[in-house]
């Protein structure tokens, strides 16, 4: 199980780049009152990357699955 901020900052990346309007709000309202994320890191979520070193493997790698439509190779697995 995912600590809540690295759940809700992939969840934040997901949907941006699924252009999820709705899950975008629902997600940054989390966000912000469960995770306790900063405006200035649900920005960079949102453009597929953390400011927190530890989240930031994650967040790539999360968007990198999406983008690619699940298709990731064992290079996409080491950070």
């Amino acid at each position: 199980m995912l600590p809540a901020a690295i759940h809700e900052r992939i969840a934040l990346t997901i949907a941006e780049i699924n252009g999820r309007d709705y899950r975008l709000s629902a997600r940054a309202y989390l966000g912000q009152n469960v995770a306790k994320l900063d405006d200035t890191e649900m920005i960079a979520n949102l453009s597929g990357v953390s400011n927190d070193i530890e989240a930031d493997a994650a967040v790539r790698f999360a968007s990198k699955v999406v983008r690619q439509r699940g298709d990731a190779s064992d290079e996409d697995c080491v950070p």
